[in-house]
């Protein structure tokens, strides 16, 4: 694992990017909104060089200094968080013909941040495209994956979401929300795996005031399981487990941490 602190890791993320088809100017973006963060934030608690074992644990950010920095970076800016990053990688890598009316309630932080950044990150039509991609996706309030499954392959359909042939996957997962009515899905994280020596390399953003972690793995599944491990909340709640997609299909070897 690495947080992208220095050039090194860097250089390994942008190679096996730019590999996998990932244009070399949404590599740059990306790493304009990497070197803002890590330079405005401590990164004692980081990663400093090169990749580490991620170990059993996650790792243990000192989250008050890491937050405090980056308020006081710009106190009206929260950041950016996953979901703005991965589309800055991979809006090139998938299109979205239906942009119109898209549920975007839940993108309030989303759009207070594309609102009050500094250098603007996405034009009017990258912001159409970035909240019909991101908006709920209505289903049941019923516990049932394949539902879940199903209402989220319907709404790709419906709006018209393919994805390129390249080696780059978008990795989506879809929390369920029974707070509202109709119930409905959210990609509350997401990341970009690209191929990387006999496995994968998996790029996120931890949340808007949180690191970067740059996370190899051997495959899919092993993939799914470090998700799973910080998202799968466990059965019997007033809301479903969560589903991981890869681009737009399930992740291969889905299951849950919590059974």
């Amino acid at each position: 694992m690495s947080n992208l602190v220095d050039k090194q890791s860097q250089e390994v993320a942008r190679t096996a990017l730019a590999d996998a088809g990932v244009p070399q100017e949404s590599i740059d973006g990306f790493f304009v909104l990497v070197d803002e963060y890590n330079t405005a934030v401590p990164t004692e608690s980081m990663v400093a060089e090169g990749f580490t074992d991620y170990g059993t644990q996650d790792p243990e950010y000192d989250v008050e200094a890491i937050s405090k920095a980056w308020n006081d970076h710009n106190a009206d800016y929260v950041g950016t968080n996953c979901r703005i990053n991965t589309f800055t990688l991979a809006d090139s890598l998938f299109s979205v013909d239906d942009r119109d009316n898209p549920n975007d309630s839940l993108l309030f932080l989303d759009q207070q941040s594309l609102d009050n950044a500094p250098d603007q990150i996405f034009d009017e039509a990258e912001r159409a495209k970035f909240e019909a991609f991101y908006g709920n996706v209505e289903t049941t309030m019923e516990q049932d994956p394949g539902q879940h499954i199903a209402d989220i392959k319907a709404y790709f359909k419906d709006r018209g979401i393919e994805f390129a042939d390249t080696d780059a996957r978008v990795v989506s997962v879809f929390s369920h929300d029974t707070l509202t009515e109709p119930a409905t899905l959210f990609i509350g994280h997401t990341g970009v795996a690209v191929p990387y020596e006999d496995g994968y390399l998996f790029l996120e953003k931890l949340a808007f005031d949180m690191p970067y972690q740059a996370v190899t793995v051997k495959d899919m599944q092993q993939l799914n399981d470090y998700l799973m491990h910080k998202y799968d909340d466990g059965p019997d709640l007033e809301y479903g487990q969560p589903v991981i997609f890869d681009n737009d299909d399930v992740i291969e070897g889905m299951r849950y941490a919590k059974k």
